[in-house]
């Protein structure tokens, strides 16, 4: 309790943040690095140069030429050294440079002697690139990351990343015939050399290093790092005996003894001097209370006149730079703390920041609001009034989201303590993407929100301004009962290869698992167990998508287990990669939790008065019903509508209970999903969209063209009972129709009373117009299904049940349908008219054998079984 520790917050690595043990601990102090004006000169650079010939050497003896220019008046490339790696000597190095496709697979025999210009893949970390870059004999390294500086590992060669676009430049300066849209082949070697600059003259501007590991904290539990410090090309005392000593004789052959070195390692004994002065100078400041001055009188980074940056989307962001840089003798000085108070066991007594950590209020459909209760104390005896602001860092400009104090300011009485309160609010109905487009000057960026902000409690005397970091990070919505799965899956490892992955099924192996639509989360969980005494493997994890990305990876040191956690959109059949790095075969466990929530409504495809050659349903009079199917525990429904393949908009909000919905429709191509509400656990928890189901409007109204028609007879035979005949139409009609065109038997005579139709398509008899026998005739009518003008139409096989061979007669409506045009229905009306194309077959409901609500005029035919004839004429029923 009354040890002070003080932890880098380590380098930063592929995919990682401040993570790890001690830097991640509850108690301990995390310290970022910055750079300083001591260490203006910290960045290497490159230069192109145009002379071709050059020394094997490591020191190259090419008499530097014009500069190889990025942009307008700038002459060199930039270069970030990789921590730990060797220095570029004062001479520099010029050389060759050899273009390397895919570090993690052999490396072409050309970069021996030669500088390795190394492409950024998914897989290898730093240690492994840098690792075999020496061993395949390169000089030097560059290597293309957009992160700038990070982490590499102590070799005897330098290494540095380069921007991507700078990078660009040195591909497409390999040869004068190569496409910077199509990678050089592996192993190209440049036609002239680049020379690497030791030292890259830059004005100063205080900054985090790129490769100081950024938070949040695994858990999302603190802000880390707390604090930051200067870390970049600070001059140290090494060991002669060590890997630094080796590197600093070559760096510096006349002070072997001292090294420039970058690292959080080099940041954190800067923060420990400043809690030795803090505990000398108040004895009875305990740790919590020490870290918590630290943070409030800490500053945002500061240039060569030492004044702070403004606060702002320009300043160095929270998970950067923790509550900012270190002020010694502000904190000496400090007369009151901010911060949240806790029992001091399990959590400090007091915590100068505060993480509400991921919240589940993306697209929950409410603002909601989450309060956490802030302390300011005397430290000076005298008390004080503070008058209390929030100041935004990151993402509070975006709409919908809203951060505020309350009250406005606070007395503090001497040696005593108050009390307010934050609110963070966020709409969780206005933004439904944890993923936002984000405005700083000029330019625009697409990324997570991460709401960051300082309270500051300013004195009314103006002697003392203290700020206090805030971080929130917005979350998917989350059921209130989440559904969870285990899987459990074993694999094997055969062989490791450093992380190369050469051989698929032996230095790394793919176990794929099926993941439903409503899964949120994915946890997996690699272990590998029952090692010999004294034996330790090491395997690394990637977690791919349906797509074969990579969206989630776990690669530490040596040990028994690798762990992800990370949410999903989207369902398919996900992978786990596990990747031998240095083990002999080796039994892997995979388990896998998958965090469910309530499954989408199932949407039930629309019947349609017809279907055309694509399968799509088409509906005649716009007024459609969508009908679905229920997870269960719905309080209410969102049907989302696409016209046309337009945008998704919200139509309608059902109740619970429902499962359907009428409404009136425009022409076009109409789309529908169901959304389902539920309980969350904060606000509600929306369904991912069900399935899609869509319905083409093509309105039309049906007309009786009876009396348009002529008809003719053929093929007509009696032969066990069954009278037959064929019968084709004609158009006498100047108009064009559209499908359906339906011939309907509304009425049969006879004697006994007893011919009655056999062979209806609708399964009718046709003795009065309430049960008509519905023959249809539009896939006679071509491959359009139209019936133009003076258009004959295929026949059609009338039977009728005959059996005492009556004379008979039969009454015949024809009917079709005219496109109506659009007539404006409540949902995306077009104003257009199409018929549907040809191929097409009736619906199951509606419009196919529809009869008018008045029949004006029929068909009569009469029947002669004795001498097989059939006579037709058109009868006026006016």
């Amino acid at each position: 309790t009354g040890t002070i520790v003080v932890a880098a917050s380590g380098n930063s690595g592929p995919g990682e943040g401040t993570t790890g043990s001690p830097a991640a601990g509850t108690h301990v102090i995390s310290v970022g690095a910055t750079t300083h004006p001591g260490s203006a000169g910290s960045v290497w650079s490159a230069d192109l140069l145009q002379a071709s010939a050059v020394s094997q050497t490591r020191l190259g003896a090419v008499t530097p030429a014009n500069s190889f220019p990025t942009a307008p008046g700038n002459t060199r490339l930039q270069l970030f050294a990789m921590s730990g790696s060797a220095g570029v000597p004062a001479g520099a190095i010029a050389q060759r440079y050899v273009f390397v496709n895919n570090p993690t697979v052999t490396w072409p025999a050309s970069v021996s002697g030669r500088i390795a210009l190394v492409k950024t893949v998914t897989g290898g970390t730093n240690f492994d690139i840098i690792a075999q870059a020496q061993n395949a004999g390169a000089v030097a390294v560059i290597k293309s990351d957009s992160r700038g500086a990070v982490n590499g590992v102590k070799t005897l060669i330098p290494a540095a990343t380069i921007a991507p676009a700078d990078f660009e430049v040195l591909v497409d300066a390999l040869s004068s015939t190569d496409d910077n849209a199509v990678d050089p082949a592996n192993g190209a070697i440049s036609e002239l050399p680049v020379r690497m600059n030791p030292i890259f003259n830059e004005s100063f501007m205080g900054e985090m290093a790129a490769f100081s590991s950024r938070g949040p904290v695994r858990g999302l539990g603190q802000i880390k790092p707390d604090i930051s410090a200067p870390g970049v090309q600070v001059l140290a005392a090494c060991p002669p005996a060590s890997v630094l000593g080796a590197l600093a004789v070559v760096a510096s052959p006349t002070s072997p003894n001292y090294i420039r070195i970058d690292g959080t390692s080099m940041a954190t004994p800067h923060t420990a001097g400043a809690v030795a002065l803090l505990a000398q100078a108040h004895p009875g400041w305990k740790p919590d209370v020490m870290r918590t001055v630290l943070s409030n009188t800490a500053t945002n980074m500061r240039g060569q006149d030492g004044s702070a940056k403004a606060d702002g989307l320009t300043a160095d962001s929270i998970i950067s730079q923790g509550g900012g840089l270190i002020d010694v003798a502000h904190a000496l000085n400090a007369k009151g703390l901010l911060g949240v108070t806790s029992d001091g066991i399990d959590k400090p007594g007091i915590l100068g920041s505060y993480s509400f950590g991921e919240v589940p209020v993306v697209n929950n459909r409410i603002t909601s609001t989450s309060p956490v209760t802030v302390t300011v104390r005397d430290l000076s005896g005298d008390g004080g009034t503070y008058n209390l602001n929030v100041a935004n860092n990151r993402d509070l400009q975006l709409a919908g989201i809203n951060v505020s104090v309350s009250p406005a300011s606070v007395s503090v009485p001497a040696n005593g303590s108050v009390t307010f309160t934050v609110n963070a609010s966020f709409d969780g109905d206005q933004i439904r993407d944890v993923m936002a487009a984000k405005v700083n000057g000029t330019q625009v960026t697409f990324e997570n929100i991460q709401m960051q902000w300082f309270v500051t409690a300013t004195r009314a005397d103006n002697k003392e301004s203290l700020r206090m970091p805030f971080y929130f990070k917005p979350g998917p919505s989350l059921p209130a009962q989440p559904i969870v799965q285990t899987l459990t899956q074993k694999a094997n490892v055969p062989v490791g290869d450093q992380g190369s992955r050469l051989a698929s099924g032996t230095t790394y192996v793919d176990v794929p698992f099926n993941v439903s639509d409503s899964t949120y989360r994915i946890e997996a969980l690699t272990e590998w167990f029952d090692l010999p005494t004294g034996q330790v493997e090491d395997i690394d994890y990637e977690l791919l998508d349906p797509d074969g990305n990579v969206i989630a990876s776990s690669g530490g040191p040596a040990g028994a287990s690798e762990f992800v956690s990370v949410s999903i959109t989207r369902g398919g059949t996900y992978t786990h990669r596990l990747i031998g790095f240095t083990n002999v075969p080796t039994d892997v466990t995979i388990t896998t939790t998958l965090s469910k929530g309530p499954a989408a409504p199932v949407a039930q495809a629309f019947a349609g008065d017809f279907v055309d050659a694509s399968g799509k349903p088409v509906d005649f009079d716009g007024s459609v019903t969508l009908n679905w199917s229920s997870f269960g525990g719905e309080q209410s429904y969102e049907i989302q509508h696409s016209l046309n393949g337009g945008d998704w908009e919200l139509l309608s909000t059902p109740g619970a209970g429902t499962s359907s919905f009428t409404t009136s429709l425009g022409n076009g191509n109409h789309s529908f999903r169901v959304v389902g509400l539920h309980a969350g656990q904060i606000g509600k928890y929306a369904t991912n969209p069900g399935n899609t189901v869509s319905v083409v409007v093509d309105r039309r109204s049906q007309v009786d063209i009876t009396s348009l028609v002529n008809r003719a007879v053929s093929n007509v035979s009696l032969s066990g009972g069954i009278f037959q005949l064929d019968l084709a139409l004609t158009s006498n009609s100047t108009q064009t129709y559209v499908p359906f065109v339906d011939l309907n038997v509304v009425g049969v005579n006879s004697t006994s009373n007893g011919v009655k139709v056999s062979n209806a398509d609708n399964g009718k008899d046709g003795k009065s117009a309430t049960n008509a026998a519905l023959f249809s005739y539009s896939q006679k009518l071509g491959a359009d299904q139209m019936f133009s003008p003076a258009e004959v139409s295929g026949t059609r096989t009338l039977r009728f049940q005959d059996s005492a061979s009556e004379l008979f007669t039969f009454d015949v409506v024809v009917t079709a349908y005219l496109a109506a045009g659009d007539a404006g229905g409540a949902v995306g009306s077009t104003n257009a008219t199409s018929a549907p194309a040809g191929g097409g077959s009736a619906g199951s409901g509606g419009g196919a054998g529809v009869l008018l609500t008045k029949v004006t005029a029929v068909m009569r035919f009469t029947a002669n079984p004795l001498t097989k004839t059939v006579t037709g004429q058109v009868i006026s029923l006016k």
